[in-house]
């Protein structure tokens, strides 16, 4: 994959936003320079597999984020009766 490709499936705005995040290391993606191209490449297995740990992450912290929501929603529920 191009840069171009990767950066449109990772949803990165800019070029230089997907170059600064490949700087600081955000992304474990290594590219690959091939002779007679310009640009770098990307192994389609390699970004695969981090759109999969991207995805995993983001249903994890769904879940963590509903939990937590819910626990709060029924400590709000409880109400004590005077008897």
């Amino acid at each position: 994959m191009t840069s171009a490709e990767v950066r449109i499936e990772l949803k990165f705005r800019s070029p230089s936003a997907f170059a600064m995040a490949r700087k600081r290391g955000h992304f474990t993606l290594l590219p690959t320079k091939m002779p007679g191209r310009r640009q770098f490449l990307y192994s389609t297995r390699e970004v695969a597999t981090l759109l999969g740990q991207l995805a995993e992450r983001s249903a994890e912290q769904t879940r963590s984020e509903s939990a937590r929501k819910t626990h709060l929603f029924r400590q709000d529920q409880q109400v004590e009766v005077p008897m």
